[in-house]
Protein backbone atom coordinates (compact mmCIF):
# COMPACT_ATOMS: atom_id res chain seq x y z
CA UNK A 1 0.00 0.00 0.00
CA UNK A 2 1.33 3.94 -1.29
CA UNK A 3 0.36 6.76 0.29
CA UNK A 4 -0.35 9.63 -0.89
CA UNK A 5 -1.12 13.37 0.88
CA UNK A 6 -2.76 15.82 -0.27
CA UNK A 7 -3.17 18.48 2.34
CA UNK A 8 -1.68 21.37 0.12
CA UNK A 9 -4.58 21.00 -1.82
CA UNK A 10 -7.34 19.28 -0.11
CA UNK A 11 -7.51 21.06 3.30
CA UNK A 12 -5.19 24.88 2.46
CA UNK A 13 -7.75 24.79 -0.80
CA UNK A 14 -10.95 24.05 1.21
CA UNK A 15 -13.34 26.55 2.76
CA UNK A 16 -12.08 25.93 5.81
CA UNK A 17 -8.71 27.55 5.62
CA UNK A 18 -6.99 30.27 4.03
CA UNK A 19 -3.82 32.20 5.55
CA UNK A 20 -1.78 34.04 3.76
CA UNK A 21 1.05 34.04 6.29
CA UNK A 22 0.96 30.10 6.08
CA UNK A 23 5.06 28.78 5.67
CA UNK A 24 4.05 26.51 2.67
CA UNK A 25 7.92 25.82 1.96
CA UNK A 26 8.18 24.75 5.81
CA UNK A 27 4.85 22.38 5.56
CA UNK A 28 6.33 20.72 2.59
CA UNK A 29 9.40 20.08 4.14
CA UNK A 30 8.11 18.26 6.90
CA UNK A 31 5.43 16.62 4.62
CA UNK A 32 8.87 15.34 2.73
CA UNK A 33 10.28 13.98 6.67
CA UNK A 34 7.39 11.92 6.32
CA UNK A 35 7.52 8.19 4.79
CA UNK A 36 5.19 9.37 2.10
CA UNK A 37 5.29 8.05 -1.73
CA UNK A 38 3.73 11.45 -3.11
CA UNK A 39 2.70 14.60 -2.78
CA UNK A 40 -0.31 16.60 -4.20
CA UNK A 41 -0.25 20.10 -4.28
CA UNK A 42 -1.84 23.35 -4.92
CA UNK A 43 -4.16 23.98 -8.22
CA UNK A 44 -2.22 26.44 -10.14
CA UNK A 45 -5.33 26.98 -12.41
CA UNK A 46 -7.18 28.41 -9.92
CA UNK A 47 -4.68 29.92 -7.53
CA UNK A 48 -1.38 31.86 -8.26
CA UNK A 49 -0.31 31.48 -5.37
CA UNK A 50 0.35 28.00 -5.51
CA UNK A 51 1.53 28.24 -9.18
CA UNK A 52 4.31 30.61 -7.53
CA UNK A 53 4.82 28.31 -4.65
CA UNK A 54 5.46 24.93 -6.89
CA UNK A 55 7.52 26.29 -9.07
CA UNK A 56 10.15 27.12 -6.24
CA UNK A 57 9.54 23.61 -4.71
CA UNK A 58 12.36 21.20 -4.06
CA UNK A 59 11.04 18.03 -2.75
CA UNK A 60 12.72 14.39 -2.49
CA UNK A 61 8.75 12.96 -2.85
CA UNK A 62 7.47 13.11 -6.12
CA UNK A 63 4.80 16.21 -6.58
CA UNK A 64 1.70 16.46 -8.26
CA UNK A 65 -0.92 19.03 -8.61
CA UNK A 66 -4.34 19.55 -9.78
CA UNK A 67 -5.85 20.13 -13.14
CA UNK A 68 -9.27 19.81 -13.90
CA UNK A 69 -9.36 20.11 -17.69
CA UNK A 70 -12.62 20.55 -19.61
CA UNK A 71 -11.92 21.20 -23.55
CA UNK A 72 -9.59 19.07 -25.65
CA UNK A 73 -8.28 22.20 -27.08
CA UNK A 74 -6.77 23.64 -24.13
CA UNK A 75 -4.63 20.64 -22.92
CA UNK A 76 -1.24 21.59 -24.46
CA UNK A 77 -1.25 24.85 -23.21
CA UNK A 78 -2.75 24.05 -19.66
CA UNK A 79 -0.23 20.67 -19.38
CA UNK A 80 2.69 23.04 -20.87
CA UNK A 81 1.92 25.23 -18.14
CA UNK A 82 2.17 22.28 -15.37
CA UNK A 83 5.27 20.91 -16.65
CA UNK A 84 6.88 24.67 -16.69
CA UNK A 85 6.65 24.21 -12.90
CA UNK A 86 8.88 21.51 -12.31
CA UNK A 87 6.56 18.52 -10.99
CA UNK A 88 6.95 15.11 -11.78
CA UNK A 89 3.03 14.42 -12.22
CA UNK A 90 -0.21 15.96 -12.75
CA UNK A 91 -3.75 14.57 -11.17
CA UNK A 92 -6.36 15.15 -14.01
CA UNK A 93 -9.73 15.43 -12.30
CA UNK A 94 -12.76 14.31 -14.64
CA UNK A 95 -16.15 13.82 -13.56
CA UNK A 96 -17.19 10.36 -13.17
CA UNK A 97 -21.00 10.56 -11.91
CA UNK A 98 -23.74 12.09 -14.56
CA UNK A 99 -24.31 14.77 -12.24
CA UNK A 100 -20.59 16.03 -11.22
CA UNK A 101 -20.83 16.00 -14.98
CA UNK A 102 -23.67 17.89 -15.86
CA UNK A 103 -22.22 20.74 -13.76
CA UNK A 104 -18.58 20.54 -15.09
CA UNK A 105 -18.00 19.53 -18.29
CA UNK A 106 -19.14 21.49 -21.64
CA UNK A 107 -20.73 17.84 -22.31
CA UNK A 108 -22.32 15.10 -19.91
CA UNK A 109 -21.91 12.07 -22.58
CA UNK A 110 -19.52 9.55 -21.70
CA UNK A 111 -17.83 9.49 -25.22
CA UNK A 112 -16.62 13.32 -24.55
CA UNK A 113 -15.18 12.43 -21.31
CA UNK A 114 -13.50 9.26 -22.67
CA UNK A 115 -11.68 11.44 -25.24
CA UNK A 116 -11.08 14.39 -23.10
CA UNK A 117 -9.28 11.90 -20.55
CA UNK A 118 -7.38 10.01 -23.10
CA UNK A 119 -6.08 12.54 -25.22
CA UNK A 120 -4.75 14.47 -21.72
CA UNK A 121 -3.34 11.38 -20.80
CA UNK A 122 -1.48 11.58 -24.07
CA UNK A 123 -0.06 15.26 -23.61
CA UNK A 124 0.62 14.42 -20.48
CA UNK A 125 3.12 11.40 -21.52
CA UNK A 126 4.49 13.39 -24.18
CA UNK A 127 5.79 16.33 -21.89
CA UNK A 128 7.11 13.96 -19.69
CA UNK A 129 4.39 13.98 -16.83
CA UNK A 130 2.85 10.87 -15.42
CA UNK A 131 -0.88 11.21 -15.16
CA UNK A 132 -2.97 10.23 -12.42
CA UNK A 133 -6.66 10.49 -13.26
CA UNK A 134 -9.04 10.85 -10.69
CA UNK A 135 -12.94 9.47 -11.54
CA UNK A 136 -14.68 12.31 -9.48
CA UNK A 137 -17.57 10.83 -7.83
CA UNK A 138 -16.92 7.93 -8.30
CA UNK A 139 -19.09 6.11 -6.28
CA UNK A 140 -22.22 7.48 -8.26
CA UNK A 141 -20.71 6.95 -11.18
CA UNK A 142 -23.08 3.47 -13.42
CA UNK A 143 -20.07 0.94 -13.01
CA UNK A 144 -20.82 0.00 -16.69
CA UNK A 145 -19.04 3.32 -17.98
CA UNK A 146 -16.44 3.37 -14.78
CA UNK A 147 -15.10 0.31 -16.32
CA UNK A 148 -14.86 1.06 -19.55
CA UNK A 149 -13.12 4.73 -18.42
CA UNK A 150 -10.68 2.26 -16.12
CA UNK A 151 -9.99 0.39 -19.57
CA UNK A 152 -9.10 3.47 -21.75
CA UNK A 153 -7.06 5.61 -18.66
CA UNK A 154 -4.93 2.17 -17.91
CA UNK A 155 -4.27 1.74 -21.55
CA UNK A 156 -3.99 5.41 -22.31
CA UNK A 157 -0.73 5.03 -19.98
CA UNK A 158 -1.77 6.75 -16.98
CA UNK A 159 0.22 5.86 -13.59
CA UNK A 160 -3.09 5.56 -11.62
CA UNK A 161 -6.64 5.82 -11.12
CA UNK A 162 -8.36 7.45 -8.52
CA UNK A 163 -11.45 6.57 -6.92
CA UNK A 164 -12.75 9.89 -5.47
CA UNK A 165 -15.30 9.23 -3.13
CA UNK A 166 -16.53 12.48 -2.97
CA UNK A 167 -19.65 13.12 -1.87
CA UNK A 168 -18.80 10.14 1.13
CA UNK A 169 -22.10 7.99 1.39
CA UNK A 170 -19.88 4.85 0.55
CA UNK A 171 -20.12 2.21 2.93
CA UNK A 172 -17.21 -0.29 3.28
CA UNK A 173 -18.50 -3.52 1.60
CA UNK A 174 -19.99 -1.58 -0.75
CA UNK A 175 -16.79 0.13 -2.05
CA UNK A 176 -14.93 -3.40 -1.70
CA UNK A 177 -17.87 -4.69 -4.34
CA UNK A 178 -17.03 -1.83 -6.70
CA UNK A 179 -12.89 -2.22 -6.51
CA UNK A 180 -13.47 -5.47 -6.80
CA UNK A 181 -15.07 -5.31 -9.85
CA UNK A 182 -13.25 -2.78 -11.59
CA UNK A 183 -9.94 -4.53 -11.11
CA UNK A 184 -12.20 -7.44 -12.27
CA UNK A 185 -11.84 -5.63 -16.08
CA UNK A 186 -8.20 -4.58 -15.86
CA UNK A 187 -6.09 -6.60 -13.24
CA UNK A 188 -3.17 -5.05 -12.10
CA UNK A 189 -4.48 -1.66 -12.30
CA UNK A 190 -3.63 0.77 -9.91
CA UNK A 191 -6.50 2.26 -8.07
CA UNK A 192 -5.76 5.24 -5.31
CA UNK A 193 -8.52 5.47 -2.69
CA UNK A 194 -9.57 9.35 -1.94
CA UNK A 195 -12.46 9.15 0.52
CA UNK A 196 -13.81 11.70 2.58
CA UNK A 197 -15.66 10.83 6.40
CA UNK A 198 -18.76 12.64 6.63
CA UNK A 199 -19.88 9.26 8.66
CA UNK A 200 -16.67 8.36 9.81
CA UNK A 201 -15.95 5.94 7.51
CA UNK A 202 -13.09 7.61 5.10
CA UNK A 203 -10.40 4.72 6.79
CA UNK A 204 -12.59 2.07 6.34
CA UNK A 205 -13.43 2.45 2.73
CA UNK A 206 -10.17 3.44 1.86
CA UNK A 207 -8.94 -0.22 3.50
CA UNK A 208 -11.73 -1.85 1.90
CA UNK A 209 -10.82 -0.13 -1.61
CA UNK A 210 -6.93 -1.80 -0.75
CA UNK A 211 -8.76 -5.32 0.42
CA UNK A 212 -9.79 -5.82 -3.12
CA UNK A 213 -6.76 -4.54 -4.94
CA UNK A 214 -6.59 -0.91 -5.12
CA UNK A 215 -2.56 0.10 -3.92
CA UNK A 216 -2.81 3.61 -2.80
CA UNK A 217 -4.63 5.80 -0.15
CA UNK A 218 -4.71 9.39 -0.24
CA UNK A 219 -5.00 11.30 2.52
CA UNK A 220 -4.53 14.80 4.65
CA UNK A 221 -3.07 15.76 8.22
CA UNK A 222 -5.38 14.59 10.89
CA UNK A 223 -8.04 14.17 7.95
CA UNK A 224 -8.73 17.98 7.51
CA UNK A 225 -10.86 18.98 4.59
CA UNK A 226 -14.37 19.62 3.20
CA UNK A 227 -17.61 16.89 3.80
CA UNK A 228 -15.98 15.34 7.01
CA UNK A 229 -12.33 15.78 5.98
CA UNK A 230 -10.43 13.25 4.22
CA UNK A 231 -8.81 10.10 5.48
CA UNK A 232 -6.23 10.87 8.23
CA UNK A 233 -2.66 10.55 6.29
CA UNK A 234 -1.13 9.50 9.93
CA UNK A 235 -3.64 6.42 10.13
CA UNK A 236 -2.93 5.88 6.78
CA UNK A 237 0.26 5.52 7.35
CA UNK A 238 0.15 3.18 10.22
CA UNK A 239 -2.42 1.14 9.08
CA UNK A 240 0.03 0.73 5.88
CA UNK A 241 3.11 -0.35 8.77
CA UNK A 242 0.90 -2.35 11.57
CA UNK A 243 -2.20 -3.66 9.59
CA UNK A 244 -0.45 -4.79 6.19
CA UNK A 245 3.10 -5.49 7.48
CA UNK A 246 5.17 -2.72 5.64
CA UNK A 247 8.02 -3.48 8.29
CA UNK A 248 10.07 -1.44 5.83
CA UNK A 249 8.25 1.96 6.47
CA UNK A 250 9.85 4.11 8.90
CA UNK A 251 7.44 6.02 11.26
CA UNK A 252 9.83 6.89 14.11
CA UNK A 253 8.98 10.71 13.38
CA UNK A 254 5.95 10.80 12.71
CA UNK A 255 4.02 11.92 16.28
CA UNK A 256 7.08 14.94 15.94
CA UNK A 257 6.21 16.14 12.13
CA UNK A 258 2.59 15.51 12.98
CA UNK A 259 2.58 17.86 15.88
CA UNK A 260 4.68 20.30 13.98
CA UNK A 261 2.40 20.30 11.00
CA UNK A 262 -0.93 20.32 13.27
CA UNK A 263 0.41 23.46 14.77
CA UNK A 264 1.57 25.16 11.99
CA UNK A 265 -2.12 24.49 9.94
CA UNK A 266 -4.09 25.66 13.27
CA UNK A 267 -5.44 21.99 13.44
CA UNK A 268 -6.97 21.05 16.92
CA UNK A 269 -6.78 17.26 18.45
CA UNK A 270 -7.37 15.42 21.40
CA UNK A 271 -4.61 14.43 24.04
CA UNK A 272 -6.16 10.88 23.30
CA UNK A 273 -5.84 11.67 19.97
CA UNK A 274 -4.54 7.88 18.32
CA UNK A 275 -0.89 7.24 16.99
CA UNK A 276 0.11 11.57 17.88
CA UNK A 277 -1.86 12.40 21.41
CA UNK A 278 0.04 12.82 24.36
CA UNK A 279 -1.84 10.76 26.40
CA UNK A 280 -2.61 7.95 23.41
CA UNK A 281 -0.64 5.06 25.75
CA UNK A 282 -1.32 6.35 28.67
CA UNK A 283 -2.01 4.17 31.06
CA UNK A 284 -3.28 4.14 35.16
CA UNK A 285 -3.53 0.36 35.84
CA UNK A 286 -0.41 -2.12 36.33
CA UNK A 287 -1.01 -4.41 33.82
CA UNK A 288 -0.97 -2.35 30.51
CA UNK A 289 2.35 -0.68 32.11
CA UNK A 290 3.89 -3.96 32.92
CA UNK A 291 2.57 -5.77 29.97
CA UNK A 292 2.50 -3.21 26.94
CA UNK A 293 3.07 -6.04 24.21
CA UNK A 294 -0.12 -7.50 25.17
CA UNK A 295 -2.46 -4.39 25.25
CA UNK A 296 -1.40 -2.24 22.55
CA UNK A 297 -1.30 -3.28 18.69
CA UNK A 298 2.15 -1.79 18.29
CA UNK A 299 5.51 -0.48 20.00
CA UNK A 300 5.00 2.96 20.57
CA UNK A 301 8.26 4.01 19.82
CA UNK A 302 8.10 2.74 16.36
CA UNK A 303 5.66 5.97 16.29
CA UNK A 304 7.95 8.22 17.80
CA UNK A 305 5.68 7.94 21.10
CA UNK A 306 6.16 6.47 24.71
CA UNK A 307 4.05 4.72 27.18
CA UNK A 308 3.43 6.78 29.82
CA UNK A 309 0.68 7.01 33.26
CA UNK A 310 -1.79 9.19 34.02
CA UNK A 311 -3.50 9.01 37.51
CA UNK A 312 -6.89 9.68 37.83
CA UNK A 313 -7.47 7.67 41.53
CA UNK A 314 -7.88 4.41 40.25
CA UNK A 315 -4.66 3.44 40.09
CA UNK A 316 -3.15 1.44 42.97
CA UNK A 317 0.13 0.87 44.63
CA UNK A 318 1.05 -1.49 42.11
CA UNK A 319 1.07 1.14 39.93
CA UNK A 320 3.06 3.43 42.02
CA UNK A 321 5.63 1.04 42.00
CA UNK A 322 5.60 0.52 38.88
CA UNK A 323 6.23 4.65 38.30
CA UNK A 324 9.33 4.43 40.74
CA UNK A 325 10.83 1.46 39.28
CA UNK A 326 10.84 3.28 35.75
CA UNK A 327 12.59 6.29 36.98
CA UNK A 328 14.68 4.56 39.20
CA UNK A 329 13.54 5.62 42.03
CA UNK A 330 14.61 3.44 45.24
CA UNK A 331 11.17 2.59 47.23
CA UNK A 332 9.36 0.66 49.96
CA UNK A 333 5.88 -0.14 50.89
CA UNK A 334 6.04 3.02 53.34
CA UNK A 335 6.82 5.24 50.91
CA UNK A 336 4.50 3.97 48.41
CA UNK A 337 1.42 4.07 51.15
CA UNK A 338 2.63 8.10 51.52
CA UNK A 339 2.75 9.11 48.39
CA UNK A 340 -0.51 7.53 47.54
CA UNK A 341 -2.55 9.33 50.16
CA UNK A 342 -0.80 12.74 49.13
CA UNK A 343 -1.41 11.95 45.81
CA UNK A 344 -5.27 10.74 46.02
CA UNK A 345 -5.40 14.18 48.15
CA UNK A 346 -3.91 16.38 45.26
CA UNK A 347 -6.66 14.58 42.75
CA UNK A 348 -9.48 15.60 44.90
CA UNK A 349 -8.58 18.98 44.93
CA UNK A 350 -7.12 19.08 41.41
CA UNK A 351 -10.39 17.67 40.33
CA UNK A 352 -8.51 16.47 37.09
CA UNK A 353 -6.37 13.47 35.95
CA UNK A 354 -2.30 14.19 37.09
CA UNK A 355 0.57 13.58 34.90
CA UNK A 356 3.06 11.37 36.02
CA UNK A 357 5.63 13.97 36.51
CA UNK A 358 3.67 15.81 39.02
CA UNK A 359 3.65 12.21 40.98
CA UNK A 360 7.25 11.78 40.15
CA UNK A 361 7.97 15.41 42.83
CA UNK A 362 5.75 13.72 46.07
CA UNK A 363 7.92 10.74 45.23
CA UNK A 364 11.07 13.01 45.34
CA UNK A 365 9.77 14.54 48.68
CA UNK A 366 8.78 11.54 50.65
CA UNK A 367 12.76 9.75 49.65
CA UNK A 368 14.69 12.99 50.55
CA UNK A 369 12.74 12.85 54.05
CA UNK A 370 13.35 8.69 54.23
Amino acid sequence: MKISDCTLRDYVGSALTYNPSLDWHHIAELLSELDLDELEIGDPFSYKEDATFLKQLSSTIPVTTFYGPKRQSDLKVDLEYVKSLGLDGVIISIPASQQFAELKLPSADWAYRFELVEKAIEVSKDLGLYAVVTGEDSPSADIRYLKEYLTIVMQAGAKKFRYAESVSKSLPMGTYQRIKELLSVVPGAEIEMHCHDMFGLALANGIAGVQAGATWISGTILGAGERGGNTNTIDALSASKFLFNQTDRDLRNLSRVSRQLATMLGLSYLDSQRIIGERCFAFEQPLPLKHPQVYLPFDPREVGGEISVILSGKHSLETLEFMAEKFGITHDPAILTGVDAELRTALADAKKPLEENLVMRMFSRFTSNA
